[in-house]
């Protein structure tokens, strides 16, 4: 990850730490025991966030940071990481740290509004070969947060 982004990630997780743990709780403890992958994927992010629907994370995401290939997209209460190749993950606090390894990844997108989310912020991608595709946010807006301005 680029130092840029790495930093805002890092200032995002100490400003929301509490509202991280307790989405990651929350996302951990529902009941997906009877359900597909992407159906257990919806349910958790839905926990986590609160959101009342998918539709509803999609219309509501936003660019906090972008550079060329790789952006800081927000989601309700949780902050993505989306790579070069489109992939977007979220960091939480780990319940147990020890020393360096002070997080967890968060709930998953790729099968709950993800690919929506980067179409609707106008993500383009580009083939590359071998079955991949660059996706370049160089196009995307940046949206002023609150917990940004005040760093």
């Amino acid at each position: 990850m680029q130092k840029s982004l790495e930093k805002i990630q890092s200032l995002f997780t100490q400003k929301h730490f509490d509202e991280l743990v307790a989405a990651r709780d929350r996302a951990k403890s529902a009941d997906i025991s009877d359900t597909t992958l992407g159906e257990g994927e919806r349910v958790m992010i839905k926990a986590a966030t609160g959101a009342s629907s998918i539709e509803e994370l999609v219309e509501e995401a936003k660019v906090v940071k972008r550079l060329k290939r790789a952006a800081l997209v927000q989601v309700h209460n949780l902050l993505y990481y989306c790579n070069r190749y489109g992939v977007m993950t979220c960091t939480v606090p780990a319940r147990f740290t020890i020393g360096q390894f002070n997080g967890e990844w968060g709930p998953s997108i790729c099968f709950a509004g993800g690919p929506q989310i980067l179409e609707r912020l106008g993500v383009t991608s580009t083939y590359a070969g071998g079955g991949d595709y660059l996706f370049d946010y160089s196009n995307c807006i940046e949206s002023k947060v609150s917990w940004l301005d005040a760093a």
